[in-house]
């Protein structure tokens, strides 16, 4: 997730996973706070407040995408369960 703060404060970029991927992006899941995955990157979303959300997804190049079908589903289904419905879905 990129999260941009603006007025010229850093890009945020963190991956919600347990550990750091390489230098890029910094692992801020705790699976002992929150075990689901999702709802960890839901609660991180409503923290965050952001004005826009963009996904990374496309009809066509699956292997250097970003979100699967099932992944998209998924995030979906977290945003109900979490109760986040205001931003989602998405139009193109």
């Amino acid at each position: 997730m990129f999260f941009d703060p603006g007025e010229g404060v850093t890009l945020e970029k963190v991956a919600i996973a347990r550990y750091d991927v390489g230098r890029l992006l910094k692992g801020v899941w705790q699976v002992d706070v929150q075990p689901d995955q999702w709802l960890a990157l839901m609660e991180l979303i409503e923290a965050r407040k952001p004005r826009k959300i963009g996904l990374n997804y496309s009809t066509y190049f699956g292997l250097a995408d970003g979100l699967a079908h099932t992944e998209y589903l998924r995030l979906w289904r977290s945003c109900l369960r979490g109760g986040t419905t205001g931003w989602f879905p998405l139009s193109r």
